[in-house]
């Protein structure tokens, strides 16, 4: 899609894909959370499904902006 806009950038370095960062990009810390403490598992995944659903909705938004006719 950015290809067809002419859309370009290197501030990331060139590649043929990119990731706009994010909040949930701690997954490695929310499971070594849960594991040092199974008791918090549910807050642990409560909190981190409504991280993940605020960077989806962030990125969706983020897209519909950028790709905007």
């Amino acid at each position: 899609m950015a290809e067809k806009r002419g859309l370009a950038t290197d501030a990331r370095g060139v590649r043929s894909f990119y990731f706009t960062a994010g909040l949930a990009e701690a997954t490695m810390a929310v499971f070594l959370a849960c594991c040092l403490l199974p008791h918090w598992f549910s807050e642990i995944a409560i909190g981190f499904s409504l991280v993940c659903l605020y960077t989806a909705l962030s990125r969706v938004i983020l897209a519909r902006a950028s790709f905007r006719d």
